[in-house]
């Protein structure tokens, strides 16, 4: 049984942060693999980058950084639409134990998510430090946890490029200002030749 993480996001666009992090989350926590899985569309921000353009920058990320168990996973796009977190775990296959990878941003607001109970029945949880964000599990979700006798496992990566956020590379670029400390060189080639990201809306 292999143990996969799974990290979600709209990735608009991706950015060395989230390479990061899936390169510590796969040593500390002992994964064989981390899948980095792009939502299709959001209800909470409009994307910029349309669905195919995200998923090829996330192609380039990682084939540039030639971590071994790095890959891409297209459930959410493939379905399309808005899906929500419990939709997707259900289609996750049974002979794989999956660690679900959210930020402690997240994971103050997860008892809010559509059948957050139940996603536990499908994934286990891994918290990651957020800037401003301290790890503390809410009231409800640790009472759940204690009755399926769960726990999250946490993880801090110590990396200046943790506090990188998608928004303000999508400044950046909009401002025409350098952002090669935070994209790899084929991502932010392809979104010149895209013209992505021209302006910030």
């Amino acid at each position: 049984m292999k143990r996969i993480g799974i990290l979600g996001g709209s990735f608009d666009p991706v950015h060395i942060a989230h390479i990061d992090l899936a390169k510590s989350a796969k040593q500390v926590l002992s994964l064989d693999e981390v899948q980095l899985m792009p939502i299709f569309n959001s209800v909470e921000k409009k994307l910029q980058a349309l669905p195919h353009q995200r998923v090829e920058m996330l192609r380039l990320a990682i084939s540039k950084a030639e971590i071994e168990g790095l890959t891409l996973n297209l459930t959410e796009i493939e379905r399309g639409g808005l899906t929500n977190t419990i939709d997707t775990v259900k289609s996750f296959s049974k002979s794989n134990k999956y660690i679900w990878l959210l930020g402690t941003d997240q994971l103050a607001n997860f008892c809010f998510w559509k059948s957050w109970s139940e996603i536990l029945n499908y994934v286990s949880l891994a918290a990651i430090y957020r800037p401003g964000f301290f790890f503390k599990i809410p009231d409800k979700l640790n009472n759940i946890l204690f009755i399926k006798g769960l726990n999250i496992e946490y993880l801090y990566v110590p990396s200046i490029s943790s506090n990188i956020s998608s928004t303000e590379i999508r400044l950046r670029l909009a401002l025409k200002q350098n952002t090669q400390e935070y994209l790899c060189k084929s991502v932010r080639e392809y979104i010149l030749i895209n013209h992505l990201y021209i302006s910030q809306k």
